[in-house]
């Protein structure tokens, strides 16, 4: 009861003097600075009580002090506002901890000067992490000048340049020559056949066991020991089958029991033909009894 008289009766003498001097609270104080007194049954900061009394309106956000001086409650040294706004007058007056100053640091300025030396050297984010009691997205923080940014670095704010590696294109199996995994010449050409027949690349890269890009790296030409065939498999045109001969291996198909192997030597077209008049791929007009 006593604090609360004492702070009721010094704003009355602020109310009537208008002084511009800070006012400190003479009694207890919290980790920050600011004082404590009860009030309403419980522990709460002096400055707050101090600018709802004044001004006669309650506290909507946090009390910001214009002094920058913790102990001081004189209402005219105080506004209302937010938190960000208070983080702005901690940052603005350099009262924001740093360093091995800050609650999580990890590291001491010691073992910072030494991580960025190591960065400057060369070595990788991976390898001095491991030196460290931190993770790779430290040093990487470090690096771009995000943590211990007081510290100076050889590259600025920056992080270092380092020469791009080259980088090797990957090559699909089917891509490799003389390799496990890719097409012959025979393949290539059968591939060519059914693109010229109108069946789909999926369709045909399903059949090979291969991609969709395979499929239009030998169509377009990419592929370098295939190049030859463009220029020579055009000239073969698609294959000379009649509407008639088309509703002959219909017949054959749903009447007998040839594989389509045996159709299409008969006929001298590939098996792969066959099978896309049966599944209706091709010649689509013409109807199956199936």
């Amino acid at each position: 009861m006593k604090r609360l008289t004492y702070l009721v009766n010094k704003l009355v003498e602020l109310k009537i003097s208008h002084t511009n001097e800070c006012v400190e609270w003479p009694f207890s104080h919290n980790q920050f600075g600011h004082g404590n007194i009860g009030y309403k049954g419980k522990t709460t900061s002096v400055h707050r009580i101090a600018y709802e009394v004044y001004y006669g309106k309650p506290i909507e956000n946090i009390i910001c002090h214009k002094c920058d001086n913790p102990p001081c409650f004189n209402p005219l040294h105080l506004y209302d506002g937010t938190y960000k706004h208070n983080m702005r007058d901690v940052k603005n007056r350099n009262r924001m901890p740093k360093g091995e100053n800050a609650g999580n640091a990890h590291l001491t300025e010691k073992e910072v000067i030494e991580i960025i030396q190591l960065l400057n050297q060369g070595d990788t984010v991976r390898s001095i992490a491991k030196q460290f009691p931190v993770t790779r997205q430290t040093i990487w923080l470090i690096k771009k000048g995000i943590m211990w940014n007081y510290l100076s670095r050889p590259w600025g704010n920056a992080s270092p340049e380092r020469p791009k590696a080259k980088s090797k294109k990957k090559l699909e199996p089917w891509m490799r020559k003389g390799k496990k995994g890719a097409l012959s010449l025979d393949q290539a050409i059968e591939i060519l056949r059914l693109l010229d027949n109108g069946i789909t690349q999926i369709s045909i890269a399903n059949q090979f066991g291969i991609s969709q890009s395979c499929i239009s790296a030998i169509k377009l030409g990419r592929i370098k020991r295939f190049q030859h065939l463009l220029k020579s498999l055009p000239k073969m045109g698609k294959p000379k089958l009649s509407e008639n001969e088309v509703i002959e291996i219909i017949h054959l198909l749903h009447t007998t029991d040839l594989t389509q192997i045996e159709i299409g030597k008969i006929f001298d077209i590939t098996p792969s033909n066959i099978h896309a008049i049966k599944i209706g791929r091709i010649w689509k007009h013409l109807p199956r009894p199936w």
